[in-house]
């Protein structure tokens, strides 16, 4: 419709788009917002805990966001400039998300593996957690550069129309599992759906935690020999 609009109409063509990506602008950050409160309540109360800084950070990142996109849709003079801008910050926000989870996931496993802790229900819960929120952003990231990037290259009317049906169905839905899979009462479909990449992701954390476990000894013993050269 907004196509068609700016085909006839080209001023209200460009607001009613700005208007449409206005809309999926805020469902994609409400998603990242949504992750992200789950992220700091899982650690919540735990030596795991997010930490004051980064909420602040977090929080400024999808707060000038949300107001660059705001002001593009009403400044059209800076228009190109505070869409780049808001997208660049929800892109950084996405990033950061992400960081977070692993870095959390990794820690909370050495945690556990190098302390015998009884953290292995906070260790499968941060691994779902991280790979709902790799889904979701991943698909995001997919279909913004489809739109942003693919289809100007392209130029082809039958792309754009596979592109508005195809990509962003699938990333509507794919956004909706995500938020879905995240609740305990959808845990067998969790397991159903992501089962083996968790088990992976089980994998790849012991991987990592016996690498820096030897690291560890490895330094010690070079230390230690040292200290009896010494």
């Amino acid at each position: 419709f907004a196509l068609e609009c700016r085909n006839r109409n080209p001023s209200l063509g460009v607001y009613l788009s700005n208007i449409s990506a206005f809309v999926y602008f805020c469902q994609a950050l409400f998603l990242v917002v949504l992750q992200f409160l789950r992220l700091v309540s899982i650690f919540e109360g735990s030596i795991f805990a997010v930490s004051n800084c980064t909420k602040i950070i977090f929080s400024m990142c999808t707060c000038f966001g949300v107001i660059s996109f705001v002001c593009a849709i009403f400044v059209p003079f800076f228009n190109d400039i505070l869409l780049v801008t808001a997208w660049s910050l929800y892109i950084m926000a996405m990033a950061y998300l992400n960081g977070l989870f692993i870095h959390k996931v990794m820690t909370v496993h050495r945690k556990d593996r190098s302390n015998a802790s009884n953290n292995d229900d906070l260790v499968d819960i941060a691994i779902k957690n991280l790979l709902l929120c790799l889904i979701s952003t991943s698909s995001i990231i997919v279909f913004m550069a489809c739109y942003i990037f693919i289809v100007p290259a392209i130029n082809s009317p039958h792309f754009l129309l596979a592109t508005n049906t195809v990509f962003f169905i699938a990333d509507i839905h794919t956004n909706f599992f995500s938020v879905l899979l995240m609740f305990a009462y959808f845990g067998p479909w969790y397991t159903w759906l992501c089962g083996c990449c968790h088990s992976a992701c089980h994998r790849l954390c012991d991987l990592y935690t016996q690498s820096v476990c030897k690291l560890t000894r490895a330094h010690i013993d070079v230390k230690m020999l040292h200290a009896n050269q010494s």
